[in-house]
């Protein structure tokens, strides 16, 4: 998603939360659960005391369950991010809406509730994303810092990225998947480090 779309996202499409009024900055990541990155980014999270929001994939969801019930028995927010992680694009609204519903479905059974935030895979949306959302009964979420960690970005790169355009009440998107198994475990304190020293505080997304 462009940095003009980021900017201008509030103004056309205001039912889409892509930023809080709050003062802390919510951590958010998507694409989990992943057996190894989303432990190496719980394990950081669990020693810092911080609370984050992770937006998962049903069918990863179903082949790692156990994962799934540390991130909710830790404390951290569950959002959905469809079932198959397939663009929903100018897809029909009925299949979105069965993307969003069977997700729903499998993480009530893993962890008792079904989500009410919602973002869809590569942040790509159109008038049935927000008519499906609206279906369901789900508050859109987007973002509006995204230091591209999944493009194996040197370090201080994604630091400097992350410092530079966070301010209070930012929604910052990261990624526990494959793409950042080997990495977010590198980035993620210093990132965490810079963003303390300048003053923030963390914290989920809530109702």
């Amino acid at each position: 998603m462009s940095v003009l779309i980021r900017r201008l996202g509030p103004f056309f499409f205001p039912s889409i939360l892509w930023r809080t009024h709050h003062s802390s900055v919510h951590l958010t990541f998507d694409d989990g659960p992943h057996p190894c990155a989303t432990y190496k980014v719980l394990d950081i999270l669990g020693r810092r005391k911080i609370r984050a929001t992770f937006f998962l994939v049903g069918n990863d969801a179903l082949l790692h369950p156990q994962v799934v019930r540390r991130i909710a028995e830790e404390g951290h927010s569950i959002g959905n991010h469809a079932f198959s992680h397939r663009s929903l694009f100018f897809k029909p609204k009925s299949l979105q809406v069965s993307e969003i519903e069977k997700t729903d479905e499998i993480l009530a059974q893993i962890v008792g509730k079904r989500p009410i935030y919602f973002r869809p895979p590569y942040g790509y949306f159109d008038r049935n994303t927000l008519r499906a959302a609206k279906e369901t009964h789900h508050k859109l979420v987007m973002w509006d810092v995204d230091p591209r960690d999944y493009d194996a970005r040197p370090v201080q790169e994604i630091v400097e990225d992350v410092a530079s355009n966070t301010r209070h009440g930012s929604i910052i998107l990261f990624h526990d998947n494959h793409s950042t198994e080997d990495t977010v475990g590198q980035f993620l304190n210093p990132v965490l480090n810079r963003l303390e020293e300048r003053g923030y505080q963390f914290s989920a997304l809530t109702v």
